[in-house]
């Protein structure tokens, strides 16, 4: 019997690191996105075709114009390849520049300088700038052959750096390319900070890694692309298509409202056209009204991002979730930055949202019209660990508007109770990306069918986990109950209050009666008497006794006689 327990947090506490992601994003006035590239020796191995300069040629390709950003690569030592400034076309140029220097030469891996160089400048807390960083990295914090000086430099970042992170409102958007980097790292500092953590599994996975961190970095309008046609109403004042597409796909081709027919060698008047390894880029000032087609392979991750007056827009909603939390979404519309309220406009919008699981099932709910101008919906509680996302789209006749969500669903400890014949062994384990193990402290009670609670008790055991059992237990339904408290990776207090975990004892079963003593064989039959054979049997019986008798009577007579002759011969 294991189970991976729903945890719920105790809502007094979860202003503190890990719980901090509760917050979600908060719209700013403006967006400064600083990019960390890792350009140590060993993504030789991992990004042998410096895929990485690809991806960043996108992220920069997406970054919204007027926003601030900056480029500094890292090995042993940090250097700034685009300087940090607003993002305009000229800056655009300087970062194709930069991502072109991007190599594999680098001696160690120093993330702790690069993220205190990358975040100079962003002091106090944020106001009015919503503060990403981007960190991208393919191994462990490694600053010295010395064992001691990595770990001190890497204790350095959770115990000093993630505390100012947090200060600073800096959101971290950790990119980990293969399975060697440090993960735990990783986590703790995207989800301590409201940010985010992708894993690209190879450099191939990069293009899209970078568009779902882009996608958390900003608020950027798009519309729905179905079947590979989109729909471009006279609101619209810029278009961004984003075509991912395999080394064997033939080159895309964009059909115009008018049938007009563009390639990356012919593209639209006035529009920009990049083909680069793994996708296309476009973007089309003032793009005609009417619908749009493309000639590409289907792609979940193809987008068609917009700069317009008329928004759809979300409520603020957490990069990361606890098991068995509900969800309420909440959207509406805008124009120029004020929510519509007119309702005869309204009263013409239909507004769904799909929910992916993990697994790949989706789930479909249609939001309604609440008082306050907005849609709303009441998502069913999330249930599985894993990587969510949600689509939310609103159109009418006349226009269509669609907002990704991505987020995670994690458990902060891992509880396993499996099965015995009398008690039931109960573990509860750290994950230390979310609360330490050293201090974690666990109470445990089971209440039984009669409603009487007994504690379970509980001691810190091989690995930092707590364990015990539970039991024995009389038949019927019990429930576990657990709460856990500690101190988050960056040192904040925190408590989680489990909900109960059902615990079935099944009625125990009647001792088996003794075996039954095996039955006499019954005696075997007499066989039916049969009177001519009998009288055979005796007739024969009593003629072998004569021949017997008569043979006897003749063998001594005839030794008698014998004898009297030799008598007689020895007389004469």
């Amino acid at each position: 019997m294991n189970y991976r327990l729903r945890r719920r947090p105790l809502c007094a506490l979860l202003a503190s690191a890990f719980l901090a992601v509760t917050s979600g994003f908060v719209h700013a006035e403006r967006v400064d996105t600083r990019i960390l590239i890792d350009i140590s020796g060993s993504m030789k191995r991992t990004d042998p075709d410096n895929l990485r300069a690809a991806a960043l040629r996108l992220v920069t390709g997406l970054l919204p114009a007027e926003s601030l950003a900056g480029i500094w690569t890292f090995g042993r030592y940090v250097n700034m390849e685009v300087a940090h400034g607003v993002v305009t076309d000229a800056w655009r140029k300087r970062a194709e520049r930069g991502a072109a220097r991007i190599h594999s030469r680098g001696m160690f891996t120093n993330i702790e300088d690069a993220i205190r160089r990358a975040t100079r400048g962003w002091p106090g807390a944020a106001s009015d700038t919503r503060r990403n960083l981007i960190l991208l990295t393919d191994g462990m914090v490694d600053v010295s052959k010395e064992a001691g000086a990595n770990e001190a430099s890497r204790a350095r970042i959770l115990q000093s750096l993630l505390p100012q992170l947090q200060a600073r409102d800096i959101n971290v958007m950790a990119v980990a390319l293969s399975e060697e980097a440090d993960h735990e790292l990783l986590r703790t500092l995207a989800q301590s900070t409201a940010g985010w953590y992708e894993l690209a599994a190879d450099a191939a996975q990069l293009h899209r890694a970078f568009l779902h961190v882009f996608e958390k970095t900003t608020d950027t309008d798009a519309v729905p692309l179905e079947d590979n046609r989109f729909q471009v109403d006279a609101s619209i004042k810029e278009l961004t298509l984003l075509i991912f597409r395999s080394a064997q796909a033939a080159p895309a081709l964009l059909h115009a409202p008018d049938g007009g027919e563009y390639s990356a060698s012919a593209p639209p008047p006035g529009a920009s056209w990049r083909a680069d390894r793994g996708y296309d880029l476009i973007t089309i000032d003032s793009p005609q009204s009417g619908e749009w087609r493309v000639d590409a392979q289907l792609d979940p991750d193809n987008r068609v991002l917009v700069v317009t007056d008329l928004s759809l827009e979300t409520g603020a909603f957490p990069n990361h979730r606890l098991p068995g939390d509900g969800v309420e979404l909440e959207a509406w519309l805008s124009e120029a930055g004020e929510r519509i309220e007119r309702t005869d406009f309204l009263e013409l919008v239909r507004v769904f949202a799909e929910h992916r699981r993990p697994g790949g099932e989706v789930d479909t709910y249609r939001l309604t019209s609440t008082s306050g101008h907005g849609f709303a919906a009441a998502m069913d509680n999330l249930r599985e660990e894993g990587e969510h996302a949600i689509a939310i789209s609103a159109s009418s006749d006349t226009f269509a508007r669609e907002r990704q969500i991505r987020f995670n669903v994690a458990l902060p400890v891992n509880i396993d109770l499996g099965e015995a014949a009398q008690d039931y062994p109960l573990s509860v384990a750290a994950r230390p990306e979310f609360i330490g193990a050293d201090d974690m402290q666990v109470q445990a009670s089971v209440q039984g069918p009669d409603g009487v609670a007994s504690v379970v008790e509980l001691a810190p055991g091989a690995g930092g986990a707590w364990q015990g059992a539970i039991g024995p237990l009389p038949a019927g339904e019990h429930r576990l109950n657990l709460q856990v408290s500690g101190n988050s990776p960056s040192g904040q207090p925190v408590v989680f209050d489990l909900p109960a975990l059902p615990v079935t004892q099944p009625p125990a079963l009647p001792a088996e009666p003794p075996a039954p003593s095996p039955a006499p064989e019954p005696p075997a039959a007499e066989p039916a008497f049969d009177g001519f054979a009998y009288a055979w049997q005796i007739g024969a019986a009593n003629a072998l006794a004569l021949l017997i008798v008569g043979g006897l009577w003749w063998w001594r007579r005839r030794r008698n006689d014998d004898a009297d002759l030799t008598l007689a011969e020895l007389e004469s």
